[in-house]
C-alpha cells in the first residue's frame, strides 16, 4: 500500500509540474494564434475562404467562395476581393471596391486624436469580450508532453490538452473549456504554434446566442513562419454544431487559408 501511495504521489506531482511548465507557454501560443494581426504589419497577403452550410444530416445547403488580396496602404490594410464562388470580379465591381477603399483612407487619415482614443478604448473593450475567458485556460486544464518532433527545421514540442477533473471556470465563456480536449505542436523558443486542434466532446450550455455548442465542433488552426522571423497563420479549420437561441441550428463547416505573404514595397 505503502509503494502505491508513493506511485500516486509521483505521478500526482508530474501532472502538477507539467500544468506549471506548460500551461502558461500553451497560453501564450494560443494568444499568438488568436492576436497574429499586429504581427502581419508590413505584410500584404493573399486569402480564401470556403464556407459550407449543412443540413442536420450533414448534407450540404449552401457554399460560398471568395478569395481576397490583401494590400497594406499608408499602414492600414485592405482587401480586394478577387472572385466570389468562381467568378471573377467585373471591372466595375474593382472600381467600386477602389473607390471604396480610397474614402476609407481618406476618413482614416482625418481621423481625430478623440476618434482614435475611442477607437483604441472601443478595440480594447472587444479584445477584453473576444479574449478575457482565455485567463481560465492554465488552470481549466491537465497538459502532457506527448512527443518531441521537427517542423520546417524547427524543434517543436507536442502537447495534449485535457479537462482538470472539478475545474469550475470562473466565466460562462471558460465553461467551454470543460468539454474541450486538444493538442498543440509548440515551439518553445518562439513561444508560438505551428499547429493547434482542439474538439468538443461532449454538448455544451454556453448562454447568449450559441445556447448549445455541440459534440464533434472542431478547430484546427496553423501558421508558418514568415521570411523565417514572423509566425503568420497559413490555414484555418472549423466545423461548428450548435443552436442559435435553443431554436435553429446552426451547422457549418468553413476553411480559410492565407498564402503568398510579402513584405510592403517602401
Amino acid at each position: 500500500m505503502q509503494r502505491i501511495a508513493i506511485l500516486f504521489f509521483a505521478l500526482g506531482l508530474a501532472s502538477a509540474q507539467d500544468n506549471k511548465q506548460w500551461g502558461p507557454m500553451v497560453l501564450t501560443a494560443i494568444k499568438g494564434l488568436m492576436e497574429w494581426q499586429p504581427r502581419a504589419k508590413g505584410f500584404e497577403y493573399d486569402f480564401q475562404s470556403e464556407e459550407k452550410k449543412l443540413a442536420l444530416d450533414g448534407s450540404l445547403k449552401e457554399q460560398n467562395k471568395v478569395k481576397i488580396a490583401y494590400k497594406e496602404i499608408d499602414g492600414h490594410r485592405w482587401g480586394m476581393v478577387l472572385e466570389r464562388n468562381g467568378q471573377p470580379t467585373t471591372e466595375q465591381q474593382r472600381k467600386e471596391q477602389q473607390e471604396r477603399t480610397a474614402t476609407r483612407i481618406a476618413a482614416a487619415k482625418s481621423e481625430s486624436e478623440s476618434a482614435k482614443e475611442k477607437r483604441r478604448k472601443d478595440a480594447a473593450k472587444k479584445h477584453e469580450n473576444n479574449f478575457g475567458f482565455l485567463r481560465d485556460f492554465p488552470d481549466s486544464f491537465e497538459f502532457k508532453l506527448v512527443e518531441k518532433t521537427k517542423i520546417a527545421g524547427r524543434e517543436i514540442s507536442v502537447i495534449t490538452f485535457t479537462p482538470r477533473p472539478g475545474y469550475k471556470p470562473s466565466q460562462m465563456r471558460a465553461r467551454i473549456f470543460t468539454k474541450v480536449n486538444g493538442k498543440i505542436w509548440l515551439d518553445e523558443v518562439d513561444l508560438q504554434a505551428a499547429k493547434l486542434t482542439a474538439e468538443v466532446f461532449d454538448d455544451l450550455s454556453l448562454g447568449g446566442v450559441f445556447a448549445n455548442l455541440g459534440k464533434g465542433t472542431y478547430f484546427e488552426f496553423s501558421q508558418t513562419r514568415v521570411e523565417n522571423a514572423v509566425w503568420l497563420p497559413d490555414r484555418t479549420y472549423t466545423k461548428v454544431f450548435a443552436k442559435v437561441l435553443l431554436l435553429k441550428s446552426f451547422n457549418s463547416e468553413e476553411t480559410e487559408i492565407l498564402t503568398n505573404y510579402r513584405k510592403v514595397k517602401n
